[in-house]
């Protein structure tokens, strides 16, 4: 009897930062569906709020969603959806907190 092993997922880091800014790269992506997590740390109180762009052409952006968390030293936040894009992008659009630092990751099958 063999053992199967778990399947390792393709989870790129769309955007890291400790400041709402610019919408990071935009990043080639495969498969329909998809999910995003934004994760913030910091000390104390800390919250983050971020939006996630999809495109075909890599120029014309469209919503995808939004992101938002807020709580004591870390806090997250996720969504998910079927859309079948070639390109997706984040945007850091807010964050506070002492030492807060927001990421926003994707996973994708």
């Amino acid at each position: 009897m063999s053992e199967s092993l778990p399947l390792t997922p393709r989870i790129p880091v769309l955007i890291t930062g400790a400041a709402a800014g610019a919408p990071g790269e935009w990043k080639s992506r495969t498969g329909n569906a998809w999910s995003y997590q934004l994760s913030v740390a910091g000390t104390g109180a800390v919250t983050a709020a971020a939006t996630i762009e999809v495109s075909n052409d890599g120029v014309t952006a469209l919503p995808f969603g939004s992101l938002s968390a807020s709580g004591t030293n870390s806090a997250g936040d996720g969504i998910n959806g079927y859309a079948a894009y070639a390109y997706h992008r984040a945007t850091i659009t807010g964050i506070t907190g002492t030492g807060a630092i927001a990421t926003i990751t994707a996973a994708g099958v």
